[in-house]
């Protein structure tokens, strides 16, 4: 069965693909109607095994993702109490980092010099 033309078209850039199979829940992508026609099969096959994983409870898709291992590259699982690193990084390393900094505000981030200053922060440890 094709998982891309089992996805229903909900608004004009929003497609939602049913639970089904073994998904633990629907998976969510936003994309126009041009990219959502360029997505290829292979890429919704792994959205929907990654759907799978114990403890996901929201999968989505970004409008840059594309076909990775394992999960789609610009695929987003929430899960209950699982880590997932398999959806950033493989195809083109491009280097993604997970960190948890329950700090940090986005007031501290927003204007550009103390965001540059803690990324340059960030980078040095």
């Amino acid at each position: 069965m094709s998982l891309k033309y089992f996805a229903q078209k909900v608004s004009s850039n929003h497609y939602v693909l049913p639970r089904t199979g073994g998904m633990r829940t629907d998976a969510h992508a936003f994309f126009s109607a041009a990219l959502f026609d360029a997505t290829e099969e292979s890429m919704w096959q792994q959205l929907a095994a990654g759907a799978a994983y114990p403890g996901v409870v929201g999968a989505y898709l970004m409008p840059d993702a594309h076909s990775g291992y394992g999960v789609p590259v610009g695929c987003v699982l929430v899960t209950e109490d699982t880590i997932i690193q398999a959806g950033s990084g493989y195809d083109i390393s491009c280097g993604v980092l997970y960190m948890r900094a329950p700090q940090l505000r986005a007031a501290d981030v927003a204007d550009w010099d103390k965001r540059a200053r803690w990324v340059a922060a960030v980078e040095e440890r």
